[in-house]
């Protein structure tokens, strides 16, 4: 068990339109609460809480999907358990969304996991969960795959869970 000082955080990441807010507000218990930037009000950074069933809490922080924001994402990953990569499918490559998240977040991933959740998976199923694996195998890589709809309660629950375990069992 953690101690009371003991801050448990996850990052979910991904592209403007991946489902990051979507997946904070869909799980989080106090709601969402994001900052939208000036410019744009797609663009925002959200905040959520999630209680385990030991009462331990979790935040929840999305990062802003706009690259000019980037520089932000190594302060935010600090003391994170690891990160969930939302990949929207229907991306002209979401492969090399892949590779831009796997690239910014490197140093922070050397040491923690990370679960890649495919989105809008059900407009498009092209590449398929099967691509994006071997492809992570390719770069090293054994972290699941799925395809999640951020909207889903369960599937952003089964995201969270895989992150745990792989933190627990690493």
């Amino acid at each position: 068990m953690m101690n009371s000082i003991d801050l448990l955080k996850i990052i979910f990441t991904g592209s403007i339109d991946a489902g990051k807010s979507t997946a904070i507000h869909t799980i989080s218990a106090i709601g969402d609460i994001n900052t939208a930037t000036a410019e744009k009000i797609t663009s925002t950074m959200d905040y959520g809480q999630l209680y385990l069933a030991n009462n331990e809490k979790i935040d929840l922080y999305g990062t802003l999907g706009e690259r000019r924001f980037e520089f932000m994402s190594a302060t935010l990953c600090q003391g994170a358990l690891g990160l969930i990569i939302l990949i929207n499918n229907t991306h002209k490559n979401p492969l090399n969304e892949v590779d831009y998240y796997l690239n910014l977040n490197a140093d922070f991933l050397t040491k923690n996991p990370a679960v890649i959740a495919v989105t809008h998976y059900d407009e498009v199923n092209t590449p398929s969960v099967e691509n994006y694996q071997t492809y992570l195998q390719q770069r090293g890589y054994t972290w699941p795959v799925v395809s999640a709809d951020a909207r889903d309660k369960k599937d952003i629950a089964t995201l969270i869970n895989a992150l745990l375990l792989m933190r627990e069992y690493s």
